[in-house]
């Protein structure tokens, strides 16, 4: 039996994941139907996924471009697996979501295939590799951590860059981002920042 993924859990920070799903993304869908949107270092998976069940329920069919990447090629396999994760991983995750992006059965449970299919997965170094652009929406969340300060800065720079205008940047609740200003990013919730011409 494979090896229960641990970790954090889907819907981390629950309160900012129900601002993404209540006020973020309609605004964004209703300005784009099909979003282009980037888990940078997706550890696991459990917050691309998370973002892949929000825009289904939001707009089911929207033909939505989600990327997701991390540093490290064995989490990223790890993740492309879609599960298993634990009870408690799935915690916040509803009865109703479960039996709709969750394969039948679990403890533990795994991500159905079809949703999996929603998600490019790829390795990707946020200090050294070129970035994508013209997203909409992009989640640095609990990364942080694992940089100096003028790497994040760096890496929130180009973060930035790689937003549309009108773009979101998506951060966690322990992640600072200083001066957002002088990175062309305007405050718009806690944890929320938006790309300005």
């Amino acid at each position: 039996m494979p090896r229960v993924v641990v970790g954090s859990e889907f819907f981390l920070d629950l309160d900012r994941w129900q601002t993404l799903e209540r006020t973020i993304l309609p605004e964004l869908v209703a300005r784009r139907p099909a979003l282009r949107a980037w888990s940078a270092g997706c550890h696991l998976g459990k917050e691309p996924y998370s973002l892949a069940i929000l825009l289904d329920e939001l707009a089911p069919g929207g033909g939505h471009d989600l990327m997701a990447t991390d540093f490290d090629a064995r989490l990223v396999e790890r993740a492309r697996a879609g599960g298993p994760f634990s009870e408690h991983d799935v915690d916040r995750v509803s009865a109703e979501q479960r039996a709709r992006y969750f394969a039948p059965g679990g403890p533990p449970f795994s991500v159905a295939p079809w949703l999996v299919s929603t998600i490019a997965f790829g390795t990707h170094d946020l200090r050294r590799d070129p970035y994508a652009s013209d997203f909409d929406l992009i989640l640095y969340r609990d990364v942080q951590p694992f940089f100096d300060d003028a790497v994040n800065r760096d890496v929130l720079r180009r973060l930035s860059a790689a937003l549309r205008d009108g773009g979101v940047l998506f951060v966690g609740s322990t992640d600072t981002v200083r001066d957002p200003a002088s990175l062309g990013l305007r405050p718009r919730e806690p944890g929320f920042f938006v790309r300005s011409a």
